[in-house]
């Protein structure tokens, strides 16, 4: 699988473990000081998955799930997982800084992931928010306001968006949202791909650099989570 490109001589020397942990740190599975049966059961199974057809996509819905719950995500589900996964490609979010900043953003924005509709924070039964209180944050990065509901629905071409409002968006479009703010209202994966920092980035997405340091905490945790996603 490309970890070792040493003599093979029947020798299990520091080289190897070094190979042998590189590659248990990637796959996710516990390091050993020894090559086991169950080393062998791990290397037959990544090659098994390398040979089907949909293993980018078992790769990385695995390398997500990993990232979401090292982060504090609580009940990953498979549909979590899925819906993500679509979206990410949906909107050509396919390189791991990408999903860095996204992941970042959104576990503050939800409470890692708990919270897709918003709460009255304020108690003024969102007077601030134009539309009311039927256009309140929905979905993984709260999509606010009538005016962007619109936009948001005009894109989808879906009229029960700003018809409904912010239950059914929550309901069907809680990641689709989120990744259209980002990539078409706001254009954040342009600014990340010329390189950025995560406060540049925090406020493009609420307009100043409320939750800085969770932000930047998550944003530092997920890169070596994410850097073996195949883009």
């Amino acid at each position: 699988m490309g970890y070792y490109k040493g003599k093979i001589d029947k020798v299990f020397d520091s080289d190897l473990q070094k190979c042998l942990n590189d590659f248990q740190e990637d796959y996710f599975y516990e390091k050993t000081t020894n090559a086991t049966p169950e080393v062998f059961d791990q290397i037959i199974n990544e090659i098994y998955l390398k040979c089907n057809s949909n293993y980018k996509e078992i790769r990385n819905k695995s390398i997500l799930n990993n990232a979401l719950v090292s982060i504090g995500w609580k009940n990953v589900t498979d549909k979590l997982l899925d819906d993500l996964y679509s979206c990410l490609n949906k909107f050509d979010m396919n390189s791991s800084e990408q999903i860095r900043h996204f992941l970042a953003q959104v576990s503050v924005e939800t409470g890692n992931g708990r919270l897709i509709e918003e709460k009255d924070w304020k108690g003024d039964n969102f007077a601030h928010v134009s539309g009311g209180s039927k256009y309140r944050g929905a979905g993984y990065i709260q999509l606010t306001h009538d005016y962007t509901y619109k936009s948001f629905a005009s894109y989808i071409g879906d009229p029960k968006i700003v018809s409904e409002g912010y239950e059914y968006v929550a309901k069907n479009y809680a990641w689709d949202a989120a990744a259209w703010f980002w990539t078409e209202y706001k254009n954040i994966d342009d600014l990340i791909d010329k390189g950025t920092t995560v406060e540049a980035v925090i406020k493009k997405v609420t307009g100043g650099t409320r939750g800085v340091s969770n932000r930047s905490m998550y944003y530092e945790k997920l890169g070596p989570l994410l850097k073996n996603y195949i883009n």
